[in-house]
Formats: structure tokens, sequence, C-alpha cells
């Protein structure tokens, strides 16, 4: 009995942790919608009480919508970047890089107005074989991953954006 009982809390603090994850990609063509849909369903086939989002041009929603639902069973939500974020530059261009490349740093923020602690980055090329060990999540600080560059430049505009926020809502008190 306490051995199954223990498994049930286990699993009970699993399902928590579950809820408060969300994955997440950023697309703005069909053909990438359609894989980073399939790699988000690949990890919703193990997770299925996490979040699933795909960061799209606003433009593209009320087209895409139907083909998101078709693609993933209405399992995958679309997260909208407004026209003007769409048209930002950015100081270093790389070609063979999609803009939405250098939009998914708001969706973090995005999602965690949504009610989601964890968020979690796929890249469309991406297919999930086994269950994520979630409990990794909980021991990361503002940023984690594999590292590609320093992520210095982001954590401090995160920084930064924290800190923006934290004193606008000190000023509206």
């Amino acid at each position: 009995i306490t051995a199954a009982l223990a498994k049930a809390s286990q699993q009970s603090r699993s399902s928590l942790l579950e809820h408060s994850v969300a994955f997440f990609g950023a697309v703005d063509s069909r053909p990438h919608l359609f894989l980073q849909i399939v790699a988000l369903q690949s990890v919703r086939r193990f997770h299925p009480g996490s979040g699933f989002f795909v960061l799209l041009p606003e433009a593209r929603i009320a087209s895409w919508r139907g083909l998101m639902n078709q693609w993933s069973d209405g399992h995958v939500n679309a997260l909208p970047l407004a026209a003007a974020s769409m048209r930002q530059h950015f100081v270093m261009p790389s070609p063979g890089y999609s803009a939405m490349t250098f939009h998914r740093h708001r969706v973090p923020q995005m999602l965690l107005k949504l009610g989601y602690q964890y968020s979690v980055n796929l890249d469309p090329d991406v297919l999930c074989s086994r269950p994520w060990d979630l409990r990794v999540l909980q021991r990361v600080a503002l940023l984690g991953g594999r590292p590609v560059g320093s992520s210095a430049r982001t954590a401090q505009w995160l920084q930064d954006e924290r800190h923006s926020d934290s004193s606008s809502d000190g000023a509206s008190a």
C-alpha cells in the first residue's frame, strides 16, 4: 500500500508540473506550420496535460486556424504576433532564417500571462520519441537549454522586461 501511495503521489506531482509547462514554436510559412505541429504533437503524446502553441504572424491566423485544428485535433493554439512587431528589424540579419526565429524571445512572457510557469521552444524539425523529465525545468533560472551563443542578450532583455513590468505595476498601484 505504501508503494502504491508513493506512486500516486508522484503521478499527482508530475501531472501538476505537466500542466504548468507549455511547448511552443514560431513559424511564418505553411510547410513549416505543418512540421511545427508534428513536432508539438510528438511531445503531446507523452505530455497531454501541457499547453501547445505556435507563434504566427497575426495576418495568417484566420486562414491557418482550420489547418491547425485539422492537423492537431484542436490541441495546438495560435499565438498572434502583431504586424507592428513583424516589421521590427534586427541588427544582425541572418540569411536562411525566418524572421519568426527572432521573435521567439517574446513567447515565454506571453505564455506566463496565460498561466504557464515554464515554456519550451521546439524547432519544426524536432521529433520527441520519449517522455521528457519535466522536473529539470524546476532547476532552471530565467533561461535554460542547449546553449547557442551565450544567450546573454536575451537574458538581459528578459531582465529589463521584468524590471519594466515590475516598475509599471508599482506605478499603477
